[in-house]
């Protein structure tokens, strides 16, 4: 595993696991957890085209409309 590939990994799980702990602790946490999530979204999406997982890819921009309708409901804004 390159480099740059241990990075996107690292920076999915330290994002990806406090997100969904925030999301199921609800109430003010959620509205971290849809940050912690929106953010980890351009390194699975990058993470899932450079190796050629396009199933992932796809779940990937599904999930990105997912925190992004957090993001309206928990901040406001979109």
């Amino acid at each position: 595993m390159t480099r740059p590939e241990r990075l996107r990994q690292w920076g999915i799980a330290l994002l990806g696991l406090p997100a969904a702990w925030c999301m199921i602790e609800g109430g003010d946490w959620a509205r971290w957890g849809v940050l912690l999530g929106l953010a980890a979204q351009p390194i699975w999406i990058i993470s899932t085209l450079r190796s050629g997982q396009w199933g992932m890819h796809v779940l990937s921009i599904a999930y990105l409309m997912v925190w992004l309708r957090g993001i309206w409901i928990h901040w406001g804004i979109a």
